[in-house]
């Protein structure tokens, strides 16, 4: 018995010689899983997605066994640099691999809040400033506190220059209400709530008051918040992350804000 090769016009004597011909040959789709020979790449990815979507390399355009042999192929493969083994998934840069490197999924939350009230713990000082900033915190504070902490104490102006202006609290904004809205009384952007107008004003209008303490960040990076300087800081855009200098100074002015913030009313 022959078997036959109808698209190179080919003769076999033996099935398995056949299958292996299609398996090998660049000129052939066909589905080692299925033993299936499709007659064109098209209706091979129709059937790949059909059938073995848990299996299907798009990006090489292979079927594989099951998930587990994807996952060995993406592993060791040069087509997918980007790629998280521990979580099985793909990126599509390596700045966006580096930044769910960083996230929850692999950092532990050991940056522990530290404030009055507060037992939240953070996966990283960017966060954690963030979470006093946005008034999240059960201790009370607020950007305007953090504010305050960093600029009007920092004399060194390693972290920031004072540039004469105040963030605002929530309780200021109650007096920018018209109507419904608040109304910025710089601006006269409306904003749906006391909070919305107090984000508006302060990232809008206080000026960009903190800047990367490393003396070879060049132009000099500013930022409207703290958290934005240490999460620079922490993304070694400019070179600074192990920086022993610039860690201390971070971490000094974090400590010292856990040390001296005090909620208004027991002020």
């Amino acid at each position: 018995m022959t078997y036959w090769c109808d698209d190179c016009d080919r003769e076999f004597t033996q099935l398995q010689h056949r299958e292996q011909h299609w398996r090998n040959s660049p000129l052939h789709h066909y589905c080692h899983v299925c033993k299936r020979h499709l007659r064109s790449e098209k209706g091979f990815e129709q059937h790949a997605r059909a059938v073995h979507p848990d299996s299907f390399c798009e990006e090489c355009v292979l079927i594989f066994q099951d998930d587990d042999d994807l996952h060995d192929h993406r592993c060791r493969s040069a087509e997918h640099p980007y790629y998280c083994d521990e979580c099985r998934q793909e990126f599509s840069s390596a700045n966006a691999l580096r930044h769910h490197m960083m996230s929850s999924a692999h950092q532990e939350k050991d940056h522990d809040c530290g404030l009055r009230n507060c037992s939240e713990s953070f996966i990283s000082q960017a966060a954690l400033i963030l979470h006093w900033e946005s008034g999240a915190c059960e201790s009370g504070i607020e950007f305007a506190d953090v504010h305050e902490l960093v600029v009007d104490f920092d004399n060194d102006r390693y972290l920031s220059d004072y540039l004469g202006l105040c963030a605002v609290r929530k309780s200021d904004v109650q007096d920018w209400r018209s109507g419904r809205r608040f109304q910025c009384p710089d601006c006269s952007t409306l904003s749906r709530s006391a909070h919305s107008a107090m984000q508006h004003f302060n990232n809008t209008h206080i000026g960009r008051a903190f800047k990367c303490p490393y003396r070879d960040c060049d132009p000099v990076a500013t930022f409207t918040s703290f958290s934005g300087m240490v999460q620079h800081v922490a993304s070694d855009s400019c070179g600074c992350a192990d920086n022993n200098w610039v860690r201390k100074k971070i971490n000094y002015r974090v400590n010292f804000i856990r040390k001296a913030y005090r909620p208004r009313h027991f002020l």
